[in-house]
């Protein structure tokens, strides 16, 4: 596995959620993380917001429990998640 390539594409996923960039780009870039490294549970969790702000919602459950699978300590993330999808409803 290419660390320098994995550590970029990170870098453009963290960016792109902290620029609210939920498109099709930044589903392929997180899927790509994901198949480097199964474990990156950032890349789940945003995968799952993707999935929740495309009403997709069994696929949404299975990214966060997939996250919650790699690292319990997430929960609050996805509390916020949920909230913050509760303010848009």
């Amino acid at each position: 596995m290419n660390k320098v390539y994995l550590q970029k594409l990170k870098d453009r996923a963290g960016e792109m959620a902290l620029q609210n960039m939920w498109g099709e780009n930044a589903y392929k870039i997180n899927m790509e993380i994901l198949r480097l490294d199964q474990k990156d549970s950032a890349s789940c969790t945003r995968l799952a917001k993707y999935y929740m702000l495309k009403n997709n919602i069994a696929e949404a459950k299975n990214m966060y429990l997939k996250t919650l699978e790699i690292d319990p300590n997430n929960l609050g993330i996805i509390e916020r998640d949920q909230k913050e999808k509760n303010m848009t409803e």
